[in-house]
C-alpha cells in the first residue's frame, strides 16, 4: 500500500471500529529513513526488547544445525536483515555461492553488501532495492536458493483487527511469491502470545518515541499540516483477534490536520493505529507459522529451533 493509504488507514477510526480498515504499517516507511533506521537500531538493543537479541543468539547457535540441510553452492537471499543477522548466518553456514542483500532502503542494502564483500571476497554478492512483501526477488542461476526472513519483518506485515494472523492473505501471498525464486525458506518469528509480556516489550519511552516520530515523519512527508506530536500518547495493547500488539496512539487533545485542503479533526480520546507486531502461537496443536506456510505451499522441514526457552523460534521450510 502507498504511504498516503497507510496514513489514512491509521486515522480512519470509523473504519477500524467496523473492522474493515487494515492496521497501519507507517513504521516501515519511517524506518526507511536514516534517522528512523538509527532509532530502530537503538531500540533493538533495549533490555525490554528481547526479540532482536534472542534472534541474534538463535542465529549464532542454530545456524550450524541448519547448515547440514542447505546444499552446497546455494544462493542466499537476505530479506531486510541487519548486518549482524547477515554476518551471523552467512559465517555460520558458509555453503553459499552467491548472496543477494535485499532491502527497501538502498543505504541498508549497500552497507550490507559492502560488509559481506569485505569478508567473503570470492563470493558473488549483489543487492536489490525493493519491497519484498509485494515485489518478486531478482533471479539467480543457482540450483538451490534459500531465503532468510527475520522476525521483525514478517511480524509487521499489514493485517486486519478482526482477522487472525493465520488468515492473513497478505502474508500467505508474499510467502507464495517467494517460491518463485527459492526452494528453501528460513523464518525467524516470535511466539510470545502472553498479553502482558508481549505488550511490555513495546511499552518503554524509546519505543514511544519511535512510534510517534514515525507518525510525525510520515505526516511531514505527505505535507500534512497541524499534527501536534506532543498531544499524542503511545499506548500499545494486545489484540487476541489478530494475535498482535497494536501500537495505538491516543489523541490527548483535540486538534486539526490539513491534508490536500481537507480538514481532518483528531478528537481527544480518539485512537490511531500506525503499526503493530504480530506474534505466532507455537502450541503443540496450533503452530501458526506452519499453518501460514502450508497455505503458501511451504512444508516444515524438521522441528523449530530455539535457544534457552526463548519465545523466538527458527523454522526451515521447503517447497
Amino acid at each position: 500500500m502507498s504511504l498516503e493509504t497507510d496514513f489514512l488507514n491509521a486515522i480512519d477510526t470509523d473504519g477500524i471500529i467496523a473492522g474493515k480498515t487494515p492496521m497501519g504499517t507507517l513504521t516501515k516507511h519511517y524506518r526507511s529513513g536514516e534517522n528512523g533506521f538509527n532509532n530502530w537500531e537503538i531500540i533493538s538493543q533495549l533490555a525490554e526488547y528481547n526479540v532482536s537479541r534472542e534472534s541474534d543468539s538463535l542465529l549464532q547457535i542454530s545456524a550450524k544445525k541448519i547448515k547440514s540441510r542447505i546444499p552446497d553452492h546455494s544462493h542466499i537471499y537476505l530479506l531486510g536483515t541487519s548486518n549482524k543477522e547477515a554476518l551471523l548466518f552467512t559465517m555460520a553456514t558458509s555453503k553459499f555461492a552467491s548472496i543477494s542483500c535485499v532491502d527497501i532502503v538502498e543505504q541498508v542494502a549497500d552497507d550490507q553488501k559492502s560488509v559481506l564483500q569485505s569478508i567473503f571476497k570470492d563470493a558473488a554478492i549483489d543487492k536489490a532495492v525493493l519491497d519484498y512483501q509485494i515485489d518478486a526477488l531478482p533471479k539467480n542461476n543457482a540450483k538451490n536458493s534459500l531465503i532468510l526472513y527475520p522476525s521483525s519483518n514478517i511480524g509487521n506485515t499489514i493485517g486486519y483487527h478482526n482477522q487472525h494472523v493465520t488468515e492473513n492473505q497478505i502474508i500467505i501471498d508474499q510467502l507464495s511469491l517467494l517460491k518463485q525464486r527459492a526452494n528453501m525458506l528460513l523464518l525467524i518469528y516470535d511466539t510470545n502470545i502472553n498479553p502482558v509480556t508481549a505488550t511490555k516489550t513495546y511499552s518503554g519511552p524509546l519505543h514511544a518515541k519511535f512510534i510517534l516520530d514515525s507518525f510525525e515523519a510520515v505526516a511531514k512527508n505527505l505535507d500534512i499540516k497541524g499534527l501536534q506530536k506532543n498531544n499524542l500518547i503511545h499506548n500499545p495493547q494486545w489484540n487476541a483477534n489478530c494475535s498482535a500488539v497494536l501500537h495505538q496512539i491516543v489523541v490527548a487533545k483535540t486538534h486539526n490536520l490539513i491534508f490536500k485542503d481537507t480538514l481532518i479533526q483528531l478528537n481527544k480520546g480518539q485512537t490511531l493505529y500506525p503499526g503493530h507486531s504480530y506474534k505466532f502461537s507455537d502450541h503443540k496443536d496450533n503452530k501458526d507459522m506452519n499453518i501460514i506456510a502450508k497455505k503458501a505451499g511451504w512444508e516444515a522441514e524438521g522441528k523449530p529451533l530455539s535457544h534457552n526457552n526463548s519465545t523466538v523460534k527458527m523454522q526451515l521450510y521447503i517447497s
